[in-house]
């Protein structure tokens, strides 16, 4: 929001009180509201909205390939501004289009408001096929903080300032409007100044009422102060609502005072600088040190992440002989077997993390650190071409790079390669992966890389991709180059796309070769030899090329180094044979199943210690 100054000078110049139509009703809400950039595709029935839109001189249209690449583009401008990211489309397939991201941001807590234009009410109500007629509304009510569909010019002010308000406050998330075009082009309704809007009424229009000021329940705060106490093997399971609460400083405090480490879920990682109890991921495709610890535990702190499949896998061997507590504020609950073991905080994470340091003195826990590390030398992460060649970018990024840049990825192998293999080290407060957790879709890659440039214009970009994400994300390299063009990035701001092809989905390729006989049904890619070189020339991105089917060669060094130094958007093919992800518990499996890398097998008496003690 604008500061109080700047909103009266501001409000000075508009027409307040004067009757405008609901187009203009949009505009000027919209710049009251500070939005400075809004993606949007247009159509028939958006067309006014975006003439009266394009008129302002606070506000930035940014036009793309596709809908669902805008919007995920806009979930990643969130996740970096932490202001809401504004989308508007057309009805029909504008609005069908969007689906996608609308689902990824409530699985991963962005915060995107989309307007979606649409045929007259009567229209809707009557049951017609309009063309392009489609209603938004009943079906987005699942995935959304709030879906509301404006029925008159004199509420389009309460519903956007609504709209804003919901998408951010307690756990951040989309709302989606639906607009008739009648009210937009020629319903008229005054100009409040936006202290004077009021916010709908939210018992009496079905929004979730999660939104009231958080109370610290200091009973079951207290009971975790003593659980912690008295544990001799506690460890955290920290997630993205620990970057959504602003509570990194606060976990780190916390974590150093207690002598606890802790773990970060993949939305998370990118988010918490070095630190000797910063363990990284758990769960799946996490660290076997990590994975032994959370079995071995006897207190498992859940603060700010979900009970994922993912992380939790067989409910029954989850954390045997552990206390369990989940600090949630938001009441999501819980839709697994550990059900009746958990011990629910609702609680905001800083809030949570301020009042346990206050209340608790300086603990230690050496032998259980001592033992975590022992794991950690015995059960070594492999060595192959995707760890080599993350190592090698982020020597060189170190190197040539002004600023710590952000990570993107696509979802598959790419993905946990780059979780496991990059030494993160954020900028403070800065969130530096941004990538698709909960609803794990492909083609995100370069549409958060797209939406990081918008919000941070002087950082660079790396985009981890496998083939088959850059596939599905190609066209928003179209877009990186006309952000470039127009001079909507910085000078020394770029899209880095790193590329791994291994000629198939690699991650269900490797799950085939593990439980499906090695029957690649629909996993294989067929693409031409200079595929992802056209790409990159179509696009003027400058295409590298490290081959290592033939072997390693130091020429890929020189390569790679040659890549991260250009001055200029670039594309790094790195031709290699399929790796599988490894370690990996399958899924719904308890931790004795874990395949390890390096022909490894897990120690039985490993999994004895929490047991035993």
């Amino acid at each position: 929001m604008k500061t109080q100054e700047k909103l009266i000078q501001q409000e000075e110049q508009l027409p307040i009180n004067q009757e405008i139509t609901g187009s203009e009703l949009y505009r000027y809400t919209l710049e009251m509201l500070n939005v400075e950039k809004i993606g949007v595709y247009t159509g028939g029935r958006v067309i006014d909205l975006l003439d009266k839109l394009g008129q302002s001189k606070e506000i930035k249209l940014i036009t793309g390939p596709h809908e669902q690449d805008l919007g995920h583009a806009f979930q990643a401008y969130f996740k970096v501004s932490r202001k809401p990211g504004f989308l508007i489309v057309t009805s029909g397939p504008g609005g069908t289009n969007s689906s996608t991201p609308v689902k990824d941001a409530q699985s991963d807590s962005d915060a995107i408001i989309l307007t979606i234009g649409q045929v007259p009410l009567e229209s809707i109500k009557d049951g017609e096929e309009s063309f392009q007629g489609a209603p938004m509304i009943e079906p987005f009510k699942y995935w959304t903080k709030w879906s509301y569909r404006i029925k008159s010019a004199d509420e389009i002010q309460s519903v956007l300032k609504t709209a804003y308000f919901i998408s951010t406050e307690g756990r951040p998330g989309p709302v989606v409007l639906e607009l008739p075009s009648p009210i937009a082009q020629f319903q008229k309704a005054k100009l409040k100044p936006i202290d004077e809007v009021q916010l709908i009424d939210i018992e009496n229009n079905n929004i979730p009422n999660v939104y009231n000021e958080i109370r610290i329940r200091k009973s079951n705060l207290n009971e975790l102060i003593k659980s912690i106490e008295k544990s001799k093997r506690p460890i955290t399971v920290a997630g993205g609502g620990i970057y959504n609460a602003g509570a990194m400083k606060e976990l780190l405090q916390f974590s150093i005072l207690t002598d606890i480490p802790f773990t970060t879920t993949l939305i998370l990682i990118g988010a918490m600088p070095k630190h000797k109890l910063n363990l990284g991921l758990p769960g799946m495709h996490g660290f076997p040190e990590n994975n032994l610890a959370i079995y071995n535990s006897d207190l498992v702190i859940y603060i700010g992440a979900r009970l994922d499949d993912r992380i939790i896998l067989d409910p029954e061997k989850f954390a045997p002989n552990a206390e369990i507590f989940w600090i949630e504020p938001n009441n999501p609950g819980i839709g697994n077997k550990i059900a009746n073991r958990v011990k629910k905080v609702e609680v905001d994470a800083k809030e949570s993390l301020r009042y346990l340091i206050a209340n608790l003195k300086q603990i230690k826990h050496e032998e259980w650190l001592e033992q975590i590390l022992s794991w950690r030398k015995k059960y070594p992460m492999p060595k192959h071409v995707p760890r080599t060649v993350i190592e090698q970018i982020r020597k060189f990024v170190d190197i040539y790079e002004e600023n710590e840049p952000y990570l993107t990825t696509g979802v598959g192998a790419h993905q946990m390669f780059l979780a496991e293999f990059w030494n993160f080290n954020p900028d403070s407060n800065k969130k530096m992966l941004l990538t698709s957790g909960g609803l794990g879709t492909m083609g995100t890659g370069t549409p958060f890389a797209i939406g990081a440039l918008l919000a941070d214009p002087e950082r660079s970009v790396y985009v981890f991709n496998g083939d088959g994400s850059l596939v599905m994300d190609q066209r928003s390299l179209l877009l990186a180059y006309q952000l470039k063009k127009c001079n909507l990035i910085g000078k020394n701001s770029f899209v880095k796309e790193i590329v791994f092809r291994d000629n198939s989905l690699s991650m269900v390729d490797h799950w085939q070769d593990q439980f499906w006989n090695s029957n690649k049904t629909a996993s294989d890619l067929d693409l031409p030899l200079k595929y992802f070189e056209n790409m990159a020339s179509q696009n003027e991105f400058k295409y590298f090329l490290v081959d290592y089917l033939n072997g390693n060669s130091d020429n890929n060094i020189s390569v790679i180094e040659n890549f991260v130094k250009h001055r200029g958007n670039a594309l790094l093919e790195v031709r290699m044979f399929p790796e599988p992800v490894l370690p990996m518990i399958p899924s719904m499996k308890s931790i004795d199943k874990m395949r390890l890398p390096n022909g490894n097998i897990l120690d039985k008496e490993d999994l004895l210690i929490g047991k035993n003690n």
